[in-house]
């Protein structure tokens, strides 16, 4: 009898243990009131740095409420789009453009975390050297990159250091401040 129950309690954690390591954050979904309450309130970004601009939307790009603002040296770009299907379509194209870059030549050291828009959400953190991504611009494709894009619902978040110099903890703090998920250096 004792042996069935450990096997029976070895069983559950070992389902229990699957099914944490499945688990995805979900992205916080900000409205434009919201984020910029983020940044102001949790990082000190004063509203006069705040930039925000309205993009009407092209055949790359969709209509959108555009939200720029740096802290210290990381730079945060958010897009408050009309169309929860048109963030979608912006995030599963540059998932693709990730996931066909990344790390081709095997040279990436360092962490990455990752989630496809099997849901309403999804993101791409990358904290390491020499990813070979052009996502985040292709300046950041060598060297070390701290980044991450998020989506949620409507909404498109990248954060990245606002020059090559940008340290992982101004980074991190945006990532933080907004609680999304991190790869955090090891």
């Amino acid at each position: 009898m004792k042996r069935t129950g450990k096997l029976i309690a070895l069983g559950m954690s070992l389902v229990m243990l699957f099914s944490l390591a499945g688990c995805k954050t979900k992205v916080k979904e900000y409205d434009k009131d919201s984020f910029v309450a983020v940044m102001t309130d949790k990082l000190g970004i004063p509203d006069s740095d705040i930039y925000s601009a309205r993009n009407e939307g092209d055949n790359e790009h969709p209509a959108a409420d555009v939200y720029t603002a740096v802290y210290k040296n990381a730079r945060i770009n958010a897009y408050f789009c009309d169309d929860a299907k048109a963030a979608k379509k912006v995030f599963d194209d540059m998932w693709n453009d990730f996931d066909a870059s990344f790390n081709q030549h095997d040279h990436f050291s360092g962490n990455f975390i990752g989630s496809n828009t099997e849901d309403d959400f999804g993101y791409i953190v990358i904290n390491g050297d020499n990813s070979e991504v052009s996502i985040f611009g292709a300046v950041y494709a060598t060297g070390h990159l701290h980044a991450g894009l998020y989506y949620s619902g409507s909404m498109l978040v990248m954060i990245m250091p606002a020059q090559m110099d940008g340290t992982t903890d101004e980074v991190t703090d945006v990532i933080s401040a907004l609680g999304f998920p991190d790869a955090a250096a090891k």
